[in-house]
């Protein structure tokens, strides 16, 4: 149960991440020149429908994983980094990025403020990183919880894929300069 729900919030935190990416990339690009683009009345996008769900799933499939990867004390050190970073991260966000963003999306004043605009959108890719991090802690849980997938059971079996195929063989050169067979 542990392994699965470490694995959800792992997709989910990798979809949040890789739309984070997305928007720094594309959007946070364009929507200065075209503040439309970030208007839903203007038929720009509606960013909410997306980030309210996503982070929603997230945080809950993030708590449960944190619960139940608890009580093994060599997950905790990564559990409390992954939520901390996640929430401080979640706090930055409402204090600061989700009110200034109502603001453009709703064509205030604000919108027309070339600073505040600037700031919003150099501050805005620390965030992804922050949520990077958050999910890296995370993703160190499967060395806790799934040791065997990154065991000498699985790379033995890579080895012995590797070195059954003909032109992965070793040869002499190999044997010269002491590299052994690994089977």
């Amino acid at each position: 149960m542990q392994l699965y729900s470490l694995l959800v919030a792992l997709v989910l935190g990798a979809i949040v991440v890789g739309d984070g990416l997305y928007e720094t990339a594309r959007v946070d690009r364009a929507w200065p020149q075209r503040p439309d683009i970030i208007q839903p009345d203007k038929g720009g996008i509606n960013r909410k429908f997306f980030w309210g769900p996503a982070q929603g799933l997230f945080e809950l499939a993030l708590l449960v994983a944190a619960w139940l990867t608890w009580p093994t004390a060599a997950s905790r050190i990564w559990v409390i980094v992954a939520v901390a970073i996640h929430f401080a991260t979640r706090a930055w966000s409402f204090a600061y990025f989700i009110p200034a963003a109502i603001r453009f999306e709703a064509g205030t004043a604000d919108s027309a403020d070339g600073a505040k605009i600037k700031r919003w959108v150099s501050l805005s890719p620390w965030r992804v990183l922050l949520e990077a991090v958050a999910i890296s802690a995370l993703a160190m849980l499967l060395f806790v919880w799934w040791p065997s997938a990154f065991s000498a059971r699985v790379i033995h079996h890579f080895l012995r894929t590797v070195s059954s195929k003909p032109h992965m063989q070793p040869d002499a050169r190999m044997k010269t300069v002491g590299v052994a067979h690994p089977s």
